[in-house]
């Protein structure tokens, strides 16, 4: 699969598009990060995940500055020797 190993980040994972896109790529064998608000909620759901050892979760409500200068740091840091370099918040 063209997705095997590589490393997504997906909003809107615990519910609707953004679960169905989460389970899809697992199962294609992609690693991802989900950006919650609510860890609990996700943990709650992790179980249903087809490779929940392939996910990452970070708490972040991106309305919130503090989380979003905390998405910018994780971002700022390679992944799997890949790092995010075009970042903007918008400001």
């Amino acid at each position: 699969s063209d997705v095997i190993g590589k490393h997504f980040i997906i909003t809107g994972a615990t519910s609707g598009l953004g679960f169905a896109i989460t389970n899809e790529l697992l199962q294609r064998g992609a690693h991802v990060t989900i950006l919650a608000r609510n860890i609990d909620k996700f943990n709650r759901i992790k179980e249903n995940y087809f490779k929940p050892e392939h996910i990452n979760v970070i708490k972040c409500d991106l309305m919130q500055r503090k989380d979003i200068e905390s998405l910018q740091k994780f971002l700022n840091t390679p992944i799997n020797g890949f790092r995010f370099s075009n970042w903007s918040n918008g400001r």
